[in-house]
């Protein structure tokens, strides 16, 4: 990842060196939190985004995670509640379960990429979450997540670890709101 001055996105991919194994699938890295949440804590994550252009070969996610086996090549773990935009869908997942899959954002969604800032809100409790972009709630019901500590972040997966994007999707805040 590249944390630069306008926000947080996924750097240049890195050539394979000559004569090593072709650049795997997939490939991603997260930002996450620095102390997990409680599980009988509410809690709110806010995350505002320049969405970027449609790409279907970048995925930009939104999550909070019950689970602390972060895959070394994704960033993912095995009991998570997910935004994600890819191409011109954004979807919920809640643990095996796809909630929502729905068209991008119409903010979102401009072809020269440069749509208003996007704000996801994930709002979660002990058992139930609503997932909401904009002013316009996407999804809510039970979470799937684990009655365990909660690690917030932000993730980009990139489909194909060798193709760059062209305008991806930058996130421009992340904030954790307690009360």
């Amino acid at each position: 990842l590249d944390a630069g001055h306008t926000g947080l996105r996924p750097a240049a991919p890195v050539a394979p060196p000559a004569g090593s194994p072709a650049a795997a699938d997939a490939v991603g890295g997260a930002v996450l939190i620095s102390q997990p949440v409680p599980a009988d804590e509410p809690f709110a994550v806010v995350v505002q985004l320049k969405p970027g252009r449609p790409a279907d070969d970048l995925i930009v996610q939104v999550f909070v995670s019950a689970a602390e086996d972060f895959s070394p090549d994704k960033a993912t773990s095995s009991n998570e509640l997910v935004w994600l935009l890819q191409g011109s869908r954004q979807k919920v997942v809640a643990g095996d379960r796809m909630e929502v899959d729905a068209p991008r954002p119409d903010a979102a969604g401009k072809p020269d990429g440069k749509g208003d800032p996007l704000v996801v809100r994930l709002v979660v409790g002990k058992q139930l979450a609503v997932v909401s972009t904009g002013a316009q709630r996407l999804w809510a019901g039970p979470s799937g997540l684990a009655a365990k500590p909660r690690t917030v972040g932000v993730r980009y997966i990139r489909l194909d670890g060798t193709k760059p994007a062209g305008d991806p999707p930058v996130v421009q805040s992340i904030r954790v709101l307690k009360r």
